[in-house]
């Protein structure tokens, strides 16, 4: 029953609602160190005592940094991002060995360097991975139209501390917002206008773990509105 549900769920088409697509006109990985360097993988690497600067310092060679690295992937081997990263080394580039090392390092870095330049990869990696459809920054401008839909970064939508000064960001013309009905209004509005200009389909919103959906009183929301606002 086990491997039915799995053969289900492996067989599923997919829709990416949280992608990296399409920022700063990226579309695909250009050095295999942009996979290792993923950030919940680096946080990994970190926590196995990988150095930091080769997170943090900008002008290290791409290649002397992966090989740099390669040791401490062993050591996060029971990671989810792990299990991730050694299933796209080979399932996509052809990786055999068991894990990453100072040893095949330069190997697995010339095999993702080998796609770099070639366009149609995106799309076999689409395939691959029975991804549909992807979210895409609305800013970017995809090479694949019919793959891809814009999304909004949200959070300045429901969460005031992502914005200076949250009421701003929902002023309507003419008027202030004077009341949680008023930014309620002006955060639909603001909907409506990145629907209208750009397509957006999606927000991309990052919330509390703790946070979770319940009724609630007017009142109750006015008054954590005034509160915020003091």
């Amino acid at each position: 029953m086990d491997k039915y549900v799995q053969g289900l769920v492996q067989e599923a088409a997919a829709v990416d609602v949280h992608s990296h697509q399409g920022t700063n006109g990226v579309w695909q990985a250009r050095s295999a160190w942009e996979l290792l360097s993923y950030h919940w993988l680096a946080t990994d690497l970190r926590c196995a005592g990988c150095p930091a600067e080769l997170f943090r310092e900008s002008h290290l060679d791409d290649r002397d940094r992966f090989c740099r690295a390669a040791p401490y992937v062993k050591a996060v081997r029971n990671t989810v991002n792990y299990w991730c990263f050694q299933n796209m080394a080979r399932d996509l580039y052809g990786f055999r060995d068991e894990y990453l090392d100072e040893g095949n390092c330069d190997w697995l870095f010339d095999a993702v360097a080998e796609k770099i330049e070639d366009t149609s990869w995106e799309v076999r990696v689409l395939d691959a991975a029975r991804v549909e459809r992807v979210s895409a920054a609305r800013e970017a401008t995809p090479r694949l139209a019919d793959r891809y839909f814009p999304y909004e970064y949200g959070e300045y939508l429901i969460c005031p501390g992502h914005s200076a000064d949250p009421v701003a960001c929902f002023t309507r013309v003419g008027e202030s917002i004077q009341s949680a009905a008023d930014l309620a209004a002006g955060i639909r509005e603001r909907i409506q206008q990145l629907v209208k200009d750009y397509g957006v389909r999606a927000l991309h919103i990052w919330i509390p773990l703790t946070f979770t959906y319940r009724r609630y009183e007017e009142g109750q929301v006015q008054a954590a509105f005034t509160k915020q606002l003091s």
